[in-house]
């Protein structure tokens, strides 16, 4: 019997839970893995995917999984021990499958050709013949959010030496996940392109953190800035950044 499973409506969970995708590729070989979602170009080309559907045309079988809604139902931001939200998707579809997956904490993007052209055309259109570093200053809540005058200061402080690449959606979400791993470096809240970069392994990317426990969103190799009772401060930043590139 096909395999049925429903990605989180969210850019960033819907990254994180090709994880979960991959691992039921190699669990399940033999069954068709159908997908449904929102945003169906953050996993095309997914050599673990077989078809794609749009997200309303679910329905639910004894061989499905609903990750949908797995934020409201698990609270993973605020549930302790706090774990990272790709645990609990795999927990939501071990309960869906009855069954025990191998976990995996590694999201996945096959950038096509197209998506490479694109980057690297980005990139040329920005050379100053200094470093670049891509920047996702957009958060979906305020509460994610650094402060604009925080980024002014930042970028005010560093422009000699480097580029600055504002990542907000112009270039297109796989443009933007492509054109990451390009760059020296970058700078993300916990948003999409925290999850993004890390599914084509970029280098040097700094997470400034100012709610989310970095338990639940980050990865090993990135750099994190959490500060529980204070805002990360611009200059903070800076010394991150500049002993990285």
């Amino acid at each position: 019997m096909d395999l049925h499973i429903r990605l989180p409506k969210m850019l960033g969970d819907t990254v994180a839970s090709t994880a979960v995708l991959k691992t039921l590729r190699g669990t399940f070989p033999d069954k068709k893995l159908i997908v449904y979602t929102h945003v169906p170009d953050l996993v095309q080309g997914l050599d673990s995917v077989d078809e794609i559907h749009p997200s309303k045309s679910f329905v639910t079988t004894d061989r499905s999984v609903d990750l949908l809604n797995f934020l409201e139902e698990r609270d993973p931001l605020n549930a302790k021990p706090y774990r990272h939200l790709i645990d609990h998707m795999y927990e939501v579809t071990e309960d869906s499958l009855r069954t025990t997956l191998t976990r995996n904490h590694v999201p996945s993007f096959t950038p096509e050709q197209k998506d490479l052209e694109d980057a690297k055309k980005i990139l040329e259109e920005v050379d100053e013949g200094k470093p670049v570093i891509w920047l996702q200053k957009k958060t979906s809540t305020p509460k994610k959010d650094w402060l604009h005058t925080y980024w002014r200061e930042f970028e005010d402080h560093n422009k000699s030496r480097y580029t600055f690449l504002e990542l907000d959606g112009r270039y297109g979400r796989r443009a933007d996940i492509t054109v990451t791993q390009m760059c020296a470096g970058g700078i993300t809240l916990d948003t999409f392109l925290s999850h993004g970069s890390q599914a084509v392994g970029a280098s040097n990317v700094v997470v400034i953190l100012m709610s989310t426990r970095p338990e639940v969103v980050t990865y090993p190799n990135q750099h994190v800035l959490y500060e529980q009772e204070h805002v990360v401060s611009p200059d903070l930043v800076t010394e991150t950044l500049r002993k990285l590139v």
